[in-house]
C-alpha cells in the first residue's frame, strides 16, 4: 500500500507536466457526424481566435495549433498566472478555477477593448484551448456569458478534477478506493495551493451558459494518459442534456495528452475542425 501511495503521489504531482513538450491525437469517432447543411452566414464583424494554454505550457503554444490550422488568423493568446515571467509557478495554479477564470476574463476583455480601439467594432471570438485551458473556457463561459463568442473548440477538457484522480488511480487498479480519491485531492491541494475541491467545475457550470445555440467542438483521445476521454465525453453529454443544439465531440482511438496533432491520424482531427468551421463560421 505504501508503494501504491508513492506512485499516486508522483502521478498526481506531475499531472500535465508533459504539456511543456509539443502537443498529439487521433480521431475516428465524431458524435454527431458534422455535415455541411444549414451553414450559417458569414459574421458581419471581425472574427478572431483566442487561445488558452494548458498547465505546464505558455501562450506560445498557440503557434503549434496555428501551424496545424486549428487556430486561424488573426489570433491572440495570453499567459495564465502560473506561466508568467518565463517560469512555471504551480503555486499560482487553481486547475481551471477562480484564478484562471479571472485571468481568462482579463485577457478576453483586454483583447476586446484593444480590437475595438483599433477597428471600431467588438470582435467575434472563437475560444480555443487545450487541457486546463479548455476546461477554463467552459467555466469562464458559465461564469461571465460573453455575448460575442462565436464558437468553442476545446481539446481534452476535464469535467472535474475528481474524474482525473479516479482515472489515474484506475491505472493502478485502485479507481474505486474512496480513501485514495480523497488523498488525491489532498495531494493536488499541496501541489496547487489555489485549488479548491469544492469550487465550481466545468461540468457544474454548463447549465449556466445561456447561449444554447453556441457551436461547440470537443476533441479527446481514448489513449490520453492524463485526462480520461470519458471525462470529456461527460461534458458533451451534459451540454446535450441542457439543450445545446450545436455541440459535437471528436473521439480519437489513439493519441497522447495534447499530442493529438502528431499522431498518424491527425488528419481526421483536422478534417473535423475544418468541417466545423465551414458549417458554423464559413471559414
Amino acid at each position: 500500500m505504501k508503494q501504491s501511495l508513492l506512485v499516486i503521489s508522483f502521478i498526481l504531482s506531475t499531472t500535465y507536466i508533459t504539456y511543456a513538450k509539443k502537443p498529439t491525437v487521433i480521431t475516428d469517432q465524431i458524435i454527431p457526424a458534422i455535415t455541411l447543411d444549414t451553414i450559417s452566414s458569414t459574421p458581419e464583424t471581425p472574427l478572431y481566435f483566442l487561445f488558452a494554454h494548458g498547465l505546464g505550457g505558455h501562450k506560445g503554444n498557440v503557434h503549434y495549433y496555428h501551424k496545424h490550422t486549428i487556430v486561424r488568423d488573426p489570433f491572440w493568446s495570453f499567459n495564465f498566472p502560473d506561466a508568467r515571467d518565463g517560469i512555471i509557478n504551480y503555486k499560482e495554479t487553481s486547475l481551471a478555477q477562480g484564478h484562471e477564470i479571472e485571468a481568462l476574463k482579463e485577457a478576453f476583455e483586454t483583447f476586446c477593448q484593444e480590437t475595438f480601439t483599433k477597428s471600431g467594432c467588438i470582435p467575434n471570438i472563437v475560444l480555443t484551448g487545450a487541457s486546463r485551458g479548455a476546461s477554463s473556457i467552459i467555466t469562464f463561459m458559465g461564469t461571465h456569458n460573453p455575448t460575442n463568442v462565436s464558437a468553442l473548440v476545446i481539446e481534452s477538457p476535464f469535467d472535474t478534477m475528481d474524474s482525473v484522480i479516479i482515472g489515474l488511480l484506475s491505472k493502478i487498479g485502485l479507481g474505486k478506493s474512496e480513501g485514495l480519491r480523497k488523498l488525491g485531492h489532498k495531494i493536488l491541494k499541496k501541489n496547487y495551493p489555489k485549488y479548491d475541491k469544492d469550487a465550481p467545475t466545468p461540468l457544474s457550470m454548463i447549465p449556466h451558459i445561456r447561449n444554447k445555440d453556441l457551436p461547440i467542438l470537443i476533441i479527446c483521445s481514448k489513449k490520453d494518459e492524463l485526462i480520461p476521454w470519458t471525462s470529456s465525453y461527460r461534458l458533451y453529454e451534459e451540454f446535450k442534456k441542457h439543450g445545446f443544439t450545436n455541440v459535437h465531440i471528436f473521439i480519437s482511438s489513439r493519441g497522447k495528452h495534447v499530442r493529438i496533432l502528431e499522431d498518424r491520424y491527425a488528419h481526421l482531427y483536422k478534417e473535423a475542425v475544418d468541417t466545423f468551421y465551414k458549417k458554423y463560421l464559413r471559414l
